[in-house]
């Protein structure tokens, strides 16, 4: 993943969160939100998801660095902004330690503590199958802040990852004769789960050359976004097949394929 679209898979990551042993959701859509500070370059990940009480947003901390072995590889400081307040007075709450350490009720909204823990929660599901490293830094910039009804706290983590926008690919494409002019094909659907994947595209030609774009050559049929298999009835003869995973580039997002992954190729002759 490049920048982008990492900050964009943490906030869908966080936003299919679910508290433990619910479907209410950790992170809502942004409805009204309440202020954060002054702070830059602020995209939101998440707020309450019934109301503006806890919220976090993420922004870059100054300009990547570029690996001079692999101008492809980038490395850069990634900073995720924390904010929890309740709806309290001193009688309640004199020590003005709920909106730091309470636990989420039916009744009442977590404290930043435990947001803290689901935001981290969404963070240790990105790894090697996005094409990234991510690390959390200790730092003086995560201390405390206290803020009108509440707390904030500024989390930096140290992330390696594309300078270019990345695509995983479908792997072991296998076509295999079925009889009758049929190819029986198995793939294996791309690693994680992206925000941006729409769908797949498998295409082929005559011969020993894939085609080598999603529009090349002949379409082997409508797949489903998650389908691992297919038979396509090609007629006898040497085909050869290629299976490219689809991506959607806006934001937001609008469901239709702008970009597409590397392909998985196989050759196949049918009888």
């Amino acid at each position: 993943m490049d920048p982008r679209q990492l900050l964009l898979q943490i906030r869908t990551l966080m936003r299919a969160l679910v508290w433990t042993g619910t479907s209410t959701k950790v992170f809502g859509s942004d409805g009204s939100q309440f202020d954060v500070g002054q702070w830059y370059a602020l995209l939101i990940l998440g707020q309450a998801a019934s109301a503006a009480d806890y919220i976090a947003g993420a922004a870059w901390l100054g300009k990547a660095d570029y690996d001079t072995d692999d101008p492809q590889l980038c490395e850069q400081e990634l900073l995720i902004r924390i904010v929890a307040i309740h709806a309290l007075n001193e009688t309640s709450d004199p020590g003005i330690e709920l909106p730091l350490v309470a636990w989420r009720t039916t009744s009442r909204q977590p404290g930043l503590l435990q947001v803290q823990q689901e935001v981290m929660r969404a963070i240790r599901y990105l790894g090697i199958d996005d094409a990234i490293n991510i690390q959390l830094l200790a730092t003086a910039d995560d201390e405390l802040e206290l803020v009108p009804g509440g707390y904030a706290r500024t989390l930096k983590f140290q992330v390696w990852c594309n300078s270019l926008p990345y695509y995983p690919p479908c792997r072991t494409l296998n076509a295999t004769a079925a009889g009758s002019g049929n190819v029986s094909l198995t793939w294996v659907l791309p690693q994680g789960t992206r925000y941006d994947r729409v769908g797949l595209v498998l295409r082929y030609a005559a011969g020993s050359t894939a085609p080598t774009s999603a529009t090349a050559g002949t379409s082997g049929g409508v797949l489903t976004i998650n389908q691992a298999s297919a038979t396509v009835a090609t007629g006898a003869g040497a085909f050869a097949f290629a299976i490219f995973a689809s991506y959607d580039d806006d934001w937001p997002l609008d469901g239709t394929a702008d970009s597409y992954s590397a392909s998985a190729t196989d050759t196949v002759t049918a009888t």
